[in-house]
């Protein structure tokens, strides 16, 4: 339910930031939220896969910083990638906040698919064992 109510705060600030401070018309705060949310998504899958190991071979992504920064260079590069509006640097200073409340939805559909994981993890180790 918090996912929710701050996914939708943060939506509502982008939109409110966006059209007040940054002059941006409605359709490309949409097209911001909706790429920010899938680079968010895709962002954390792939960090997820790389710290256990499954996505880079026998390399893993570790500690704090190594996380950090593997998840943030994917999602700035699909966030600059896939919204042309957030090219402009003041645009991202002033939408990195409510763009970052908004990411609260993918808190929805994460959980199933890391259900499906562990499953399958403790099934394949199960067949191993």
């Amino acid at each position: 339910m918090s996912a929710i109510a701050l996914g939708s705060l943060g939506s509502f600030l982008t939109f409110v930031v966006g059209m007040r401070f940054l002059q941006m018309e409605s359709g490309e705060i949409l097209q911001t939220l909706l790429v920010s949310l899938v680079a968010g998504f895709v962002a954390l899958l792939l960090t997820i896969q790389a710290t256990q190991g499954e996505l880079l071979g026998k390399r893993k992504v570790k500690g704090i910083i190594g996380t950090w920064s593997f998840v943030s260079f994917f999602y700035f590069l699909i966030l600059l990638s896939f919204a042309p509006p957030m090219r402009d640097f003041r645009r991202i200073a002033y939408l990195f906040f409510p763009l970052m409340m908004s990411l609260f939805y993918i808190a929805l559909p994460y959980g199933p698919i890391q259900d499906r994981w562990v499953r399958k993890r403790q099934r394949n180790a199960r067949h191993s064992a």
